[in-house]
C-alpha cells in the first residue's frame, strides 16, 4: 500500500507549495493528514485543501487528525464544511481495505490545552496513553499493519527515544508506523526505533510530500 502524508500547510500560508508539490507526487492509495492544514483556526480554508488533494487524487481515501492550529472549538465546523470527504480520527480508529491489504490507522488526540498545573497535566497524558494502547489492542485485532496519526512529535525534543506517555502508550503493542507534524525544524524527519517507523511528515520540514510504502 502507497501512503502519501502530510502536515503543517498552515493554509494558506505554504498552500502554493502545496499544490505544486501534489502535482509532483504519484498517486497514493491512501493519504495521511497529520494536523495543522489551516492557519490559526482558519476553517474555511480546509475544504479548499481538500478540493485541491482531490483535483489530483480523485477518490484517494482521506484519513486525518487534528492539530493545534485546528483550534478545538473549531473542529466540529470543519468536519461540517468538509462532510464525507475526510475521515476524521480522534482517540478513534479506522480500517482500510485496498486491494486486499488492510491497515488499521489509529487518530491520536490532540493535546488538552485547557489542561492546568503539572498533576492535572500528567494524568491527562497517563489517560491518554492508555486509550492508545486499548485502541492497538482494538485494531491489531483486525489488521497486521497499524498507523499512528498524530500532529505532535511522539518523540522526546531532539532525541531517538519516545517521550514517556508514548511509551507507556505502545509498551505492549507497537503501531508499524507513526506519522506525526508540527515540528518544522526537526533534528530528524525519518527515526526508527525498533520496529516501529516515525516519520516527521510537516510540509515546511520536508518540503515534499511523504511517500511511504507499507
Amino acid at each position: 500500500m502507497n501512503i502519501a502524508a502530510v502536515a503543517d500547510v498552515h493554509s494558506p500560508r505554504f498552500f502554493v507549495e502545496f499544490v505544486t508539490l501534489l502535482g509532483k507526487c504519484p498517486r497514493p492509495d491512501l493519504c495521511l493528514l497529520a494536523g495543522d492544514m489551516v492557519n490559526r483556526g482558519t476553517v474555511e480554508e480546509y475544504p479548499i485543501v481538500v478540493d485541491a488533494i482531490e483535483r489530483f487524487w480523485d477518490d484517494v481515501p482521506i484519513v486525518a487528525c487534528f492539530g493545534n492550529e485546528e483550534y478545538a472549538e473549531s473542529r466540529d465546523e470543519i468536519i461540517s464544511l468538509v462532510g464525507s470527504r475526510v475521515t476524521f480520527l480522534d482517540a478513534s480508529t479506522t480500517t482500510i481495505d485496498i486491494a486486499g491489504d488492510r491497515v488499521g490507522i489509529i487518530g491520536a488526540s490532540a493535546v488538552h490545552e485547557s489542561s492546568d498545573g503539572i498533576t492535572e497535566i500528567r494524568k491527562y497524558f497517563e489517560k491518554r496513553a492508555d486509550r492508545i494502547s486499548a485502541l492497538l489492542n482494538q485494531v491489531y485485532s483486525v489488521s497486521k499493519k497499524v498507523v499512528l496519526l498524530m500532529h505532535y512529535s511522539p518523540l522526546e525534543e531532539n532525541t531517538q527515544s519516545f517521550s514517556w506517555w508514548v511509551d507507556r502508550a505502545i509498551k505492549k503493542r507497537k503501531p508499524t508506523l507513526i506519522v506525526h507534524g508540527h515540528v518544522h525544524n526537526p533534528y530528524e524527519n525519518e527515526v526508527a526505533i525498533g520496529p516501529t517507523l516515525v516519520y516527521n511528515v510537516a510540509l515546511p520540514a520536508t518540503h515534499s510530500i511523504t511517500e511511504l510504502e507499507l
